[in-house]
Order: structure tokens, then C-alpha cells, then sequence
């Protein structure tokens, strides 16, 4: 990972900043870059990932399986992922990042998020174990699930 260190970072404007670059080369879709800025001033610790050549703009993958769960998700900061099924829509905020996750860690990441933002009320909480019966049936090849993401920089990518 190559990094260039006391950067003038763009949030805080001070030279704090830490840029690093990391490229990945995946079979399926060739290089990804992963760009990650850290500053020691103000704490923005951020990525991003780029896809070289890659401008598919949408994609559409069905977890069926145990050997499903071992595909890499690549998810640029702007992606949106979607999994119809279960009336899941993930937009980006301005905290969203960039990362490469296998499937089974984003399922594992999505139930960990509902529970901790589950709602006390017990409507709320009724859709949330719904939900969360629905995302560990997929996890045990009990249930299918399709995951969608759409990015408009076709960065993002399922292999």
C-alpha cells in the first residue's frame, strides 16, 4: 500500500492527512483501487474504491447458496443496494465508504445494524425479526435473497 503522509486534508484544511492507495487485481472485473484518507487533526478516516474499466452500472446477484455467501461484494460510497425481497433499499449518506466485503460479511453487517437500530415500539420490532429471519434463512440455505446494487460511476461490482 503506497501512502503519502502530512497531506492538506480537504475537510479540516490542515497538512494532517494521510492519502493511501491499494490495488487489487479481481479475476472477474480487473484492477480496484482502494483510496483511504486519515487525518490525525480532525479524524475523517474515509475510503474509497475505483474499478478500472469497469463502467456496468447495475447488477443483480440471487444468494441461493452456502458458496454465494463467498462472493465478493465491491461498493463504491455512492452505491445504492437494494434486496427486493424483503423491501431493503441502502442509500449513501455523507458517512457512507467504499469497501470490498464477501456477501456473508455484508448479510452479517445488515443484521447487526438492524438490531442495533431495532425501534422499541411493537410494530417496529415485528418487522425487524421478520427481517432478521429472513437474512439468517439466506445465511443457512434456508431462503433465497437477491441483492442488487445500483451506482451511477459503475464502480461497484458483484463477483
Amino acid at each position: 500500500m503506497d501512502s503519502i503522509k502530512n497531506q492538506k486534508c480537504p475537510f479540516c484544511l490542515k497538512n494532517s492527512a494521510t492519502l493511501s492507495e491499494d490495488e487489487k487485481d479481481i479475476k472477474e472485473i480487473g484492477k480496484v483501487f482502494i483510496l483511504k484518507l486519515k487525518c490525525d487533526s480532525c479524524g475523517i478516516d474515509t475510503q474509497e474504491v475505483e474499478i478500472e474499466g469497469n463502467k456496468k452500472t447495475k447488477f443483480e446477484f440471487k444468494v441461493k447458496n452456502q458458496t454465494d455467501l463467498k462472493r465478493q461484494i465491491i461498493k463504491s460510497s455512492s452505491a445504492i443496494i437494494k434486496i427486493p425481497e424483503l423491501k431493503i433499499s441502502i442509500k449513501p449518506t455523507e458517512n457512507s465508504i467504499g469497501e470490498i466485503v464477501i456477501v456473508q460479511e455484508f448479510i452479517d453487517n445488515l443484521i447487526k445494524y438492524i438490531q442495533e437500530t431495532n425501534e422499541i415500539s411493537s410494530n417496529e420490532y415485528k418487522k425487524s425479526e421478520k427481517l432478521l429471519d429472513e437474512l439468517d434463512a439466506a445465511k443457512e440455505d434456508k431462503g433465497n435473497i437477491t441483492i442488487m446494487i445500483e451506482d451511477k460511476e459503475g464502480n461497484s461490482a458483484i463477483v
